[in-house]
């Protein structure tokens, strides 16, 4: 009795370790792509919980920059004239402050 009490026990850790193994979140942040083998099966973009099948299927994660922060880092560049001391005009386009 007490050697199958212990096989369960390794049983359902076993399982629980494979269990959890087959699922994988990506974050807003980031893309995954699930291999089978070498080869690419599937693609995640969206934020959410995914299933994978364990040992067979790999992902590999990516980050992305989001929407709003490349929104945030693209403004409008207006071009300035600016007067030198020996009477040149020039155009700057951009400048850093």
């Amino acid at each position: 009795m007490r050697g199958k009490g212990l096989i369960i026990v390794i049983l359902i850790v076993i399982l629980g370790a494979l269990g959890s193994s087959a699922f994988y979140i990506v974050d807003e942040r980031e893309k995954a792509i699930v291999f089978q083998f070498g080869e690419i099966v599937a693609s995640s973009e969206e934020a959410g919980l995914y299933f994978k099948v364990p040992v067979i299927n790999n992902v590999k994660f990516f980050t992305t920059q989001s929407s709003v922060g490349s929104r945030a880092m693209q403004e409008t560049v207006y071009p300035r004239e600016l007067t030198m001391r020996c009477a040149v005009n020039s155009e700057i386009e951009q400048y850093s402050r």
